[in-house]
């Protein structure tokens, strides 16, 4: 119990860590939010990828983020060819022949599902227009084995919003996409 007569706090939305009192040794512990939602079940990942892709050629991850919640998302990419990977805001997914992909909680226990919706692989096709909101570069080329990167930087989604996330060969290879999302009620 703190002196405040709290076991729990969360100290600031905007740098977004929980502190708490250990129970056995009375030390302070933090966590940030997101490493709580993957306890709680409130965070989920999703994969795309092509094994060949030729030069402008792309897999995506199109979806639309639920009304209510804020979605807190970044991205990975594995590559086996030089891309440019894209968040794009506000795109125009059309579905056609396009499979759904489904949504993993990264918490295996938890029943929650995901607010997202129309969450499909886009196999170079359906995706077009939008807003690239935040983009990287992979330089690796096939010969020199994989590369991969994590974003640096948590991209907090609108609410009721498509998204795709694109990862477009600038030479030829394969590509892998994993989106890590997690959702919270809005709290200001």
């Amino acid at each position: 119990m703190s002196l405040l007569g709290h076991t729990q706090a969360e100290t600031g939305k905007d740098i977004g860590v929980i502190a708490e009192i250990d129970a056995s040794s009375h030390a302070l512990k933090t966590i940030t939010v997101a490493h709580a939602k993957i306890h709680s079940g409130g965070s989920d990942l999703a994969r795309a990828w092509l094994d060949s892709i030729a030069i402008g050629e792309y897999p995506a991850i199109g979806f639309m983020t639920p009304p209510v919640e804020i979605a807190h998302a970044t991205v990975d990419w594995i590559s086996e060819a030089e891309a440019q990977i894209d968040v794009l805001e506000a795109p125009v997914n059309t579905p056609g022949a396009n499979p759904v992909i489904v949504a993993y909680n990264r918490n295996r226990n938890s029943p929650n599902l995901s607010g997202f919706t129309n969450l499909r692989l886009y196999d170079n096709v359906g995706v077009a227009g939008g807003t690239s909101i935040d983009f990287d570069y992979t330089w690796t080329r096939k010969q020199a084995g994989g590369g991969g990167g994590r974003g640096t930087m948590e991209i907090q989604l609108r609410s009721s919003t498509v998204y795709a996330i694109m990862f477009t060969a600038i030479a030829v290879g394969g590509g892998l996409l994993k989106l890590n999302w997690y959702e919270r009620e809005d709290m200001d």
